[in-house]
């Protein structure tokens, strides 16, 4: 197990660099805090996952001739 550290955004552009280096390390995302909010273990209103969501959209079109 791996300890994340504490990284602190400056702006959107940088947080956009930093997941995406996240994922491309093989993460499955981040976890984003707010700063003024209290630390309570466990879920919190005051922690976002910020993560990856795939969707697969299949289409299957067939035709027969006879």
């Amino acid at each position: 197990m791996e300890l994340a550290p504490k990284i602190i955004c400056n702006d959107e552009a940088h947080l956009d660099a930093y997941f995406h280096d996240i994922i491309e390390h093989g993460g499955e995302g981040i976890i984003l805090r707010d700063p003024s909010a209290p630390y309570k273990p466990g879920r919190s209103p005051g922690y976002l996952k910020h993560k990856v969501s795939l969707s697969l959209s299949l289409s299957l079109s067939l035709s027969l001739s006879l």
